[in-house]
């Protein structure tokens, strides 16, 4: 199978497209052109502010996505000016790059306690690609990223 079309596919059945639709675009998509070159996967996540907290809180639970499969993404956030992405690309393409950059600018308290849990038994016999970010807190930034070439 051609790439252009398999991309294609990928995305416009993300946002609910026909396959039939994929191979009529296809053909006269100008930004699969770029997919030959070097893959390049960014991210960029900012906050900043102010925050006062008495207590956060965050889980994920017992036995949550137990025998999950294939690409898994979970971002679970308490508390204030948390930011959070999962981002993932299949290309072919001769070079691949991924680019993290994370700034946090904030001032934060918080008067009480913090937690952040993971279940006992979450994502016990999964399998493949698998993203947790947990974060309880104030001016937490984080990220997953995977360029599969």
């Amino acid at each position: 199978m051609k790439l252009r079309p398999l991309l294609s596919l990928l995305v416009l059945l993300a946002v609910g497209a026909s396959p039939a639709l994929v191979y009529a675009l296809a053909p006269t998509d100008p930004d699969a052109a770029a997919l030959f070159d070097t893959t390049r996967l960014s991210t960029a996540q900012q906050t900043g502010g102010t925050a006062t907290l008495p207590t956060s809180s965050a889980s994920v639970g017992a036995d949550v996505l137990r025998g999950a499969t294939g690409n898994v993404g979970v971002n679970v956030a308490a508390g204030a000016l948390n930011v959070q992405a999962n981002q993932i690309a299949l290309a072919v393409s001769p070079a691949a790059d991924i680019e993290t950059r994370q700034d946090a600018h904030a001032s934060a308290s918080i008067t009480g306690s913090g937690h952040a849990t993971l279940g006992a038994g979450a994502l016990s016999h999964a399998s493949g690609n698998i993203g947790l970010n947990l974060v309880s807190g104030a001016a937490n930034a984080q990220s997953n990223a995977l360029v599969i070439h």
